[in-house]
């Protein structure tokens, strides 16, 4: 494993050493942990796109209501 006074995260960055991969310390904690902050990522864009989504349904719904408005004026 990694030597005790170097904190398990550096591992990842360094990109795992051809010994380390062989024992599964390495890339299996700190690789955990980088696919753990991508889906976190993930889900955050999700959000935003969601988030998106649903101001551009608002700013459809009052576009409608106007027209839906001026045709029933119109049609007096």
């Amino acid at each position: 494993g990694p030597p005790p006074d170097v904190p398990r995260g550096w591992w990842w960055t360094v990109g795992c050493p051809p010994a380390v991969v062989t024992s599964s310390d390495c890339c299996a904690v700190t690789g955990g942990w980088r696919e753990r902050d991508v889906a976190r990522a993930h889900v955050q864009a999700l959000t935003a796109e969601r988030d998106q989504a649903h101001a551009q349904v608002q700013i459809l719904t009052v576009e409608r209501d106007q027209a839906r408005a001026q045709a029933t004026q119109g049609s007096d």
